[in-house]
């Protein structure tokens, strides 16, 4: 793994000697980028004036992901953040039925479903140059590295199945 780091050298000043000169001494303007797309549909229907049933549909998902100029700090594969997805989609029916001026028979069902997912994701062909054998995948788990006096390298996924959540 050790190849992987040569060469990143040491860009960021520092007094010899002190723990600052060998920790966090490499810096890189790469960026994560974060696009979001969002939309709705909300439909009201009136079937008379005493019957009514909206509905109301949402989605919303964010993928964050490396930027074009690579990651921010160390680069791939030692970056040690995370790619993610996050999903949202939600609806609601309703039906209103008005007896009286006094008196409303409501009833609704909803449903918010959420998805999250952080695949590591480092293109690369890393599973050829350093899993094991019979280990999971290099290329979305990469191996992860901790040093008492230097940056983290690499970094796992925290991917699980998708969750429900019924209102």
């Amino acid at each position: 793994m050790a190849g992987f780091a040569q060469p990143v050298k040491p860009n960021r000043g520092g007094v010899p000697g002190f723990k600052r000169l060998r920790r966090n001494n490499y810096s890189r303007r790469g960026s994560v980028v974060s696009p979001q797309n969002k939309y709705s549909l909300k439909v009201d229907h009136a079937w008379t004036t005493s019957h009514r049933m909206p509905f109301f549909y949402n989605n919303s998902n964010l993928n964050q992901k490396v930027g074009p100029g690579g990651p921010p700090g160390l680069p791939l594969p030692l970056w040690d953040g995370q790619v993610q997805t996050f999903e949202t989609e939600a609806f609601r029916l309703t039906y209103d039925w008005t007896l009286s001026p006094r008196m409303l028979n409501h009833f609704a069902i909803a449903e918010t479903c959420f998805t999250k997912s952080a695949p590591r994701k480092c293109h690369g062909g890393w599973k050829d140059k350093i899993c094991m054998k019979n280990v999971p995948d290099c290329d979305i788990n990469f191996a992860a590295a901790t040093f008492s006096e230097l940056s983290s390298w690499g970094a796992t996924s925290f991917t699980a199945p998708s969750s429900r959540f019924g209102q």
